[in-house]
């Protein structure tokens, strides 16, 4: 076997000159002095050290011998050394070779999707995101034209394509996750397979087997023997155990061995954490490691983030988890794909060295192995120890193992997280469903479009435009903001000229601002102005045929948004467009059409148009007209969301009589749910207060038969003479006052 060979520099610390210096002064006192007191305590000082000494260099020598242990023989790694500003670096420049990842992860995913889009036969059609950069909004050059290109700006068009396979999915949901704790019960410890309860299932199942031959085999002799009497003794014999074939000994295991008080999360990113944490408490077990973090690459932004650390001197790890990429040695190693060993640091301050540290302490050595995931580097493993040439080849070959397991984390977060996303937008497809069912308009969709948007995800502002048919143009149907600077901007129109979300309205494409600095003119005139890095997302609301407005979301405070947060807007626009246009299509069918269909009389449009045509033709002959307007009164019986099928029996009934005493030309019809108009012509004042009272009174003494129960409906009446200037407005508000007037009264008629 070969000797272990020991470098005595690497075997002594600073603080042994400290003990060497109490062993002379105990040595002193001893030789030197003459009191024998001074003598003996001088001996005692002297051997005391000698001890700690002794005890202090074997635990050295033991984590050395440990270090030199490899699991299994490292590969060859093709080593380059390189001495410069007071550090020893060693670059391992073959280790992709064996620990790189040969599968590109995200190309297997995009094929994964693209065939599965192919099998559904769905066309798919990329999204169009427009990136720009503007002038300020008071430049008068700060105009639209027909390619929404700007005169003094620069406009790149893209399409959109998927993101960053693990830091823009970690960095987004690390912002606002964080791991949670859970404790688990007694019984959850007892389940953890402690072998002291396997060995006890084991001997019960061997004495049970035992018992069983035993019975058999006493079966068999009382079919032939007679029986005796056993006494007492003979009995207990009989029910002894036998003895176990194996010695058994009770080994007190903690529980926290097999699990950890700490739960695992039912979010990916809470899971991806508690795993990384429990790789760098493993690894910090195993080496003379003092720090373990694992930072993530975030190739978009270009910096690091520290997903997980394991320190003894945590208070002295950076607080902001965000670490640019720049000079130091974890962004050597990033660039280089290689992992590096760095020993005799002399450098000062440290967190230029080794930035994920926020204050300077003493490190001996350090290692950085690059992760891989696909074709690229996507995480850097890093530690550090305060002993000189704590790490070693063996060591690089040690963290390449977990460097995988790390590879295939990745993995299984990315496929969890899709799936989580696709059940949150589910859930909230589901829920914007449910909530335009109760009240189906058109703002009753923007309101539940807004409300599902505000739970599923992180923003500043959110706001939905959509086209107004009464003024012709695009207003704010709903707005909702969290800022405390913001005013509210609904029901204002929406700036089509110049403003940010005029290309999702006017070319139905999504637009998406990120990292904006400068003032611009984001949906209308009158909203609060931004002075931070903020983004803005406009996503049309469309179908293959009509465009009905747009979804907008601003973040602030230099949030980005992400393209999962695009492809959930885009998906939530699709649902409300079609709920939109049901609405649109619904209203121009019902306004088209001249008798309603539910009651045979005229609805409220055709109705309006003969009553405009017969006063016009009154006014010519010189004919009295008269406007009269009733509803029937409230009552619990006839209550519309418990008897609704005796409503509609009564407001049959109601009908039938109102026809019955009116002439051929006079117009009924439907002006809402329970409220209608009757047009009399050619009737003096008298007579039509006459007429209005006999109606009431007819309508009163008609009794209702529904199921063998007998009940009585009344109506109120509001009516009004036209008079000769009176337009269809002036007459209809005096009709509705009338109305009002004789409706709190109940079973009245009001005149005016």
């Amino acid at each position: 076997m070969k000797k272990t060979q020991y470098k005595l520099k690497e075997l002594l610390a600073p603080r042994d000159v400290f003990i060497l210096l109490v062993i002379l002064l105990g040595l002193f006192f001893l030789v030197i002095l003459s009191e024998i007191e001074v003598k003996l305590i001088g001996a005692s000082i002297a051997v005391l050290g000698i001890i700690f000494f002794a005890i202090d260099i074997s635990n050295r020598i033991k984590n050395y011998i440990g270090l030199a242990k490899p699991g299994e023989k490292p590969p060859d790694f093709e080593i380059d050394e390189v001495k410069k500003d007071g550090v020893v670096r060693i670059i391992y420049k073959d280790y992709k070779n064996s620990f790189g990842d040969s599968k590109d992860y995200i190309e297997d995913r995009e094929e994964k999707v693209e065939k599965a889009k192919n099998e559904e036969n769905v066309l798919v059609k990329e999204s169009v995101i427009k990136q720009a950069k503007f002038k300020d909004r008071s430049d008068e050059s700060f105009q639209a034209d027909e390619d929404l290109s700007y005169d003094d700006g620069e406009v790149t068009i893209i399409t959109k394509v998927s993101p960053k396979p693990v830091a823009a999915y970690v960095a987004k949901d690390s912002e606002t996750a964080q791991g949670q704790k859970e404790k688990l019960t007694e019984k959850d410890v007892q389940d953890a397979g402690i072998p002291e309860k396997n060995e006890e299932q084991e001997q019960g199942n061997c004495n049970a087997h035992l018992s069983s031959i035993r019975i058999q085999k006493e079966e068999k002799a009382s079919e032939t023997e007679e029986p005796k009497e056993i006494d007492s003794k003979s009995e207990e014999k009989v029910e002894e155990k036998p003895s176990s074939p194996y010695k058994k000994s009770k080994i007190d295991v903690p529980a926290s061995l097999y699990k950890d008080d700490s739960a695992l999360g039912n979010e990916p990113l809470e899971a991806l954490q508690f795993l990384l944490n429990r790789i760098l408490t493993i690894i910090r077990s195993i080496t003379n490691t003092k720090t373990a973090v694992f930072l993530l690459v975030d190739q978009v932004k270009n910096n690091f983030l520290i997903i997980s650390s394991v320190s003894d001197n945590q208070d002295r790890l950076r607080k902001d988890k965000l670490i640019p990429i720049g000079l130091d040695i974890i962004s050597q190693i990033y660039k280089g794909a290689s992992p590096e060993i760095i020993t005799e640091i002399n450098i000062s301050p440290i967190k230029d060295l080794i930035p994920y540290y926020d204050e300077d302490t003493e490190i001996g050595s350090f290692i950085g192995v690059p992760v891989f995931y696909g074709k690229s580097v996507h995480g850097i493993l890093c530690a550090d120890s305060e002993m000189s040439n704590a790490y070693t080849t063996v060591t690089v070959n040690f963290l390449g193992h977990f460097t995988r397991i790390i590879s295939a984390l990745f993995k299984n977060y990315l496929e969890k997280h899709d799936l989580s996303q696709s059940q949150k937008l589910l859930d909230a497809i589901h829920l914007f469903g449910k909530k335009t069912q109760q009240n189906y308009s058109q703002q009753s969709i923007s309101d539940s479009l807004s409300e599902v948007l505000c739970h599923l995800l992180e923003y500043t502002s959110i706001g939905v435009c959509l086209m107004d048919f009464d003024c012709n143009s695009f207003v704010i149907s709903t707005y909702i903001s969290r800022s405390d600077s913001a005013v509210n901007i609904a029901k204002n129109k929406v700036n089509l000229d110049n403003s940010l979300i005029a290309p999702s309205i006017l070319e139905s494409q999504t637009v998406l601002y990120n990292d904006l600095s400068d003032q611009y003119l984001r949906v209308c005139d009158a909203e609060y102005s931004i002075n931070t890095n903020y983004s803005f997302l406009s996503v049309p609301i469309r179908t293959n045929t009509n465009s009905y407005g747009a979804i907008f979301l601003e973040a602030s405070d230099g949030k980005a948004i992400s393209q999962n947060t695009v492809s959930i807007l885009e998906t939530l626009a699709r649902q409300s467009a079609t709920a939109i246009e049901s609405v649109f299509y619904d209203n121009y069918i019902e306004n088209s059409q001249l008798i309603d269909p539910n009651t045979g009389i005229l609805n409220y449009t055709a109705f309006m148009r003969r009553f405009n045509e017969e006063l016009e033709r009154s006014r010519a002959f010189g004919i009295e007209s008269y406007l009269c307007i009733f509803q029937l009164d409230k009552y619990s019986s006839l209550d519309p969301e418990h008897y609704s099928d005796r409503l509609q029996k009564a407001i049959f009934q109601v009908l039938k009589i109102a026809r019955e005493q009116i002439k051929i030309f006079d117009l009924l019809g439907k002006m809402t749910d329970n409220v209608f108009a009757i047009a009399l012509f050619g009737d003096s004042p008298q007579d039509a207060r006459i007429w209005a009272e006999r109606l009431r009174t007819e309508v009163a003494l008609a009794v209702l038969d529904i199921n063998s129960q007998r009940f009585t409906v009344t109506i109120s009446i509001g009516l009004t003479q036209v008079r000769a200037n009176d337009s269809i407005k002036n007459v209809f508000d005096k009709a509705s006052k009338a109305l009002f007037m004789s409706a709190e009264k109940t079973n009245a008629i009001t005149v005016l």
